[in-house]
């Protein structure tokens, strides 16, 4: 087995950096149940092989998720490497007869002083290599793992490890929250096929096909779960107390320009709640948007939106 060597920006070595970890997070896809009953964990740190464990579904605990907790005791790096078997009569140690892994993965990782960081580890479906049934993944070359499909050099950055959670499990990243990227924000606005701030006047409701009239809001985020997340709308008139029932959707997020997310087109119907549109015409109106992500993770914005005292009749209404 063999790995790559220290990048230049890896943090320095020192006795302050005793407290340093890592939590490599090993996870598997839904579709690896019933193809992956072993695999065989190897930790090696500074060039210096540490630990090699096996885990089974023989194990009380389940096969995944698990976590492997790798102390730095002033160390610079962990090399990490996971073979992973169709049976589970494996040998802890690598044995002549052990059979040949259906997969492996290598992530190469720094360690960062005081700090503990977690290493996702995700076996893929993708990545089954050829010589066994149904496979199609390529076989690679150390350093170099299967990753999507594919052959990629596992050497990561201090700039690519997420701070540890013990949730880590259910909030993996995505484009919408990537790793480490910080507090939730929400930015409401307005808009039918795009986002837009919302204007200094006042804003017009619109007549539905079912006879309601409605708001279109928008809204930018970050740091908040693309798909899955739940985007939950609520209104209340400031001077009357009025409130306008909490309307809710569950839609994915599309990318946006400076690392936020958006959605639009959602209709807010005012006059849902029994009080009649004229009760909110010519007055404003406090909204709230909130999103909650599957992860537990939440961010709201609120603004005072005047309504004006017109109302929008689309053609054919």
């Amino acid at each position: 087995m063999s790995f790559g060597v220290a990048c230049s920006s890896d943090p320095p070595a020192s006795k302050d950096c005793q407290t340093s970890k890592l939590v490599i997070g090993v996870q598997g896809q839904p579709g690896l149940t019933g193809i992956v009953a072993s695999y065989r964990a190897t930790t090696t740190v500074d060039g210096v092989q540490r630990s090699q464990t096996l885990s089974s579904v023989t194990d009380p605990t389940p096969l995944f998720p698990r976590e492997i907790e790798v102390p730095a005791n002033g160390a610079k790096r962990v090399q990490f490497q996971l073979d992973a078997f169709n049976t589970p009569a494996v040998n802890a140690k690598p044995d002549p007869a052990d059979p040949k892994p259906v997969l492996t993965r290598i992530v190469d990782a720094p360690f960062l002083c005081d700090d503990t960081k977690l290493v996702r580890v995700r076996l893929e479906a993708q990545c089954l290599v050829s010589g066994f049934v149904g496979a199609f993944g390529p076989t690679c070359t150390a350093p170099q793992s299967c990753v999507g499909g594919r052959c990629i050099d596992g050497t990561l950055l201090p700039q690519d490890l997420e701070p540890y959670a013990s949730n880590w499990a259910d909030d993996a990243p995505d484009a919408c929250k990537p790793p480490g990227g910080g507090r939730a924000e929400v930015i409401l606005g307005t808009g039918q096929t795009d986002f837009h701030t919302l204007p200094d006047g006042p804003i017009q409701l619109e007549k539905g096909p079912q006879g309601g009239h409605h708001l279109w809001v928008a809204l930018r985020m970050k740091n908040l779960k693309q798909a899955g997340s739940r985007t939950i709308i609520t209104g209340v008139q400031p001077d009357t107390g009025l409130t306008v029932p909490e309307t809710s959707f569950v839609f994915t997020f599309d990318r946006d320009e400076g690392g936020y997310c958006k959605l639009f087109g959602l209709r807010y119907q005012l006059d849902n709640g029994g009080a009649p549109v004229a009760s909110f015409l010519g007055k404003p109106l406090d909204v709230t948007i909130e999103v909650r992500d599957s992860a537990g993770a939440s961010g709201k914005a609120t603004a005072r939106i005047p309504i004006a005292d017109t109302v929008i009749v689309p053609a054919g209404l």
